[in-house]
């Protein structure tokens, strides 16, 4: 039996091309426009119309999806018009959005009714990032950003419920970027979490003048970060 397995396995070259087929669309944002190009062909003012995304971020997750040989392109004058790249990706996304369904409404899988929240960590230290990441990764849906462009552009791609961001951060600083967020009608709702190594009074309290959602003091403790977000999406609904 095993030797059957053995001698009907794919070869390497398939298995990285569906691995990576599959990693294409584990992002929210190609998914919709997936489903939306399953409907009809679309240029991009239409997709980012039909979605309620920004043209560039449209015009990226399409860059990709084309590389990954799931969507196809013609020029019609000036325009350029998206579609599926053949009935296979149709089939492949509709078989899985059934089984999706399938799990969903028949209750069979918590997990599947269970959607992640999503936390983005805005750190200038990439071992403090990596860190923090490995703490919540497997309960959140964790994104990093190390600097104020890297933070909106991540914002753009997929809104989180709540940041995490440095205090200390050099150049732009936490509360410069606070302030940044705070003064940006797509960002000024987001609940935001300061991280701060320094635990004297008077800091502390002018990080709380700020008034963020709350502070979480350096070095992290991976039982605290998460018993603080915790407490507070559960206090929040």
């Amino acid at each position: 039996m095993i030797e059957n397995i053995e001698q009907d396995m794919i070869p390497d070259t398939y298995v990285e091309k569906l691995a990576s087929f599959f990693k294409s669309v584990s992002e929210e944002n190609r998914v919709r426009i997936i489903y939306a190009l399953s409907k009809q062909e679309l240029c991009v003012n239409d997709l980012a119309a039909a979605l309620r995304l920004s043209q560039s971020l449209v015009s990226h997750q399409l860059k990709i999806l084309k590389l990954e040989g799931q969507v196809k392109s013609r020029r019609e004058g000036k325009n350029i018009y998206y579609s599926l790249d053949d009935q296979h990706v149709v089939d492949i996304f509709e078989e899985a959005l059934k089984h999706i369904k399938h799990r969903v409404e028949e209750g069979k899988d918590e997990v599947m009714n269970m959607k992640k929240r999503k936390v983005l960590v805005v750190d200038d230290s990439g071992m403090m990032l990596r860190t923090i990441k490995g703490v919540l990764e497997k309960q959140y849906e964790v994104s990093l950003a190390n600097s104020a462009m890297k933070t909106f552009a991540a914002i753009e791609n997929s809104k989180p419920d709540v940041i995490l961001l440095d205090y200390e951060m050099p150049a732009c600083d936490g509360k410069m970027m606070f302030e940044m967020l705070r003064g940006n009608p797509e960002t000024e709702d987001i609940p935001v979490f300061f991280l701060t190594a320094v635990a004297e009074k008077e800091k502390i309290v002018e990080v709380l003048e700020l008034q963020p959602e709350g502070y979480i003091l350096k070095p992290i403790a991976g039982k605290k970060i998460i018993s603080r977000l915790e407490e507070f999406f559960n206090g929040g609904e």
